[in-house]
């Protein structure tokens, strides 16, 4: 397969980028456009100069870019990260007032992203730590914006990405929910011990870890490690009654209705039949140790017993 084709291949590969919840649903323009644009760099080839690539045109940065990010060449890599980590370059891919005023899902650099994304080579995966850490490209909201949606594709969790996460989730951040939806769908277990710590971390709003609960945990209530990290805040003592009630019910209940407003995008649960042993038995432990907490509600609690009973 020549690498135009390999390209094509990868973008129809970023499938995980439709399962981010409604709340923060995803536009594939970037990746269509990041398709158009491999014929660009196969015709112009990579240039190794910097100032080289500055003098050509935007959309031709973008293709040979593209080629990068498909490619397991270290030199490839190397070129993409000097490229990312270039003020002038960004800025050619788009202006100052295009980063202001376009979707982050229209920026170039999103088809880069995108197709980097899914580049499991140990060189692409050093481009993403690079740019988790690289101050020049985080310092634009779109950007950090579409980096989060490339690394909840990465597993195991680079300790680089670990403090990319920890930075997005801090209660002041801007892109706060978007960070801790993607930490959910990354899943692995450094993601999971951050997801414990955010939704324990005193500063954040109450209001925003229970819709947390009812949006991005819910969709994900069959996944095995997230499970653990759930039980560990129902059994410790972080967590405010009212929020491991929201808990329980974001595991074992469902009320569309009454948890969100009219008119929205609601999340999904997960089919039950669908969870995996593991997730099961997890499922088993926090319903048994639950439905005998007196501070559960006994409806709640008799909903849990329900439950506990059909994953048997």
């Amino acid at each position: 397969m020549n690498l135009l084709g390999h390209c094509r291949s990868l973008i129809r590969r970023a499938r995980l980028f439709a399962i981010v919840p409604p709340l923060w649903l995803i536009s594939f323009s970037a990746l269509l456009f990041a398709g158009n644009q491999s014929d660009v760099a196969l015709k112009s080839g990579v240039p190794a100069d910097l100032q080289e690539l500055e003098k050509k045109h935007a959309a031709e940065i973008a293709g040979i870019l593209t080629g990068c990010a498909a490619s397991a060449n270290a030199k490839d890599q190397d070129r993409l990260r000097q490229a990312l980590g270039s003020q002038t370059l960004l800025l050619r891919l788009n202006s100052a007032d295009e980063y202001a005023r376009m979707r982050p899902d229209q920026l170039r650099v999103a088809g880069v992203l995108t197709v980097l994304a899914t580049n499991d080579s140990p060189d692409a995966r050093r481009t993403l730590g690079f740019l988790a850490e690289n101050h020049l490209f985080l310092d634009d909201l779109g950007r950090q914006d579409q980096l989060l949606r490339a690394v909840a594709q990465v597993r195991p969790v680079t300790p680089a990405i670990v403090r990319f996460f920890d930075e997005q989730t801090r209660p002041d951040a801007a892109n706060l929910h978007l960070a801790i939806a993607c930490l959910v769908i990354n899943g692995s277990k450094p993601a999971t011990d951050l997801i414990e710590k955010k939704l324990s971390d005193p500063g954040q709003e109450p209001e925003n870890v229970q819709g947390w609960m009812r949006d991005s945990i819910l969709s994900h209530r069959n996944d095995a490690p997230l499970l653990e990290s759930c039980e560990t805040l129902l059994k410790g003592a972080a967590l405010s009654q009212t929020l491991k009630e929201t808990l329980v019910e974001a595991l074992f209940d469902y009320q569309p209705d009454r948890w969100y407003p009219p008119d929205s995008d609601l999340p999904q649960p997960p089919d039950r039949a669908l969870a995996s042993p593991a997730s099961r038995a997890t499922l088993r432990s926090i319903g048994q140790w639950v439905s005998q907490q007196n501070w559960l509600p006994i409806d709640l609690r008799n909903k849990v017993r329900e439950q506990v009973t059909k994953l048997n």
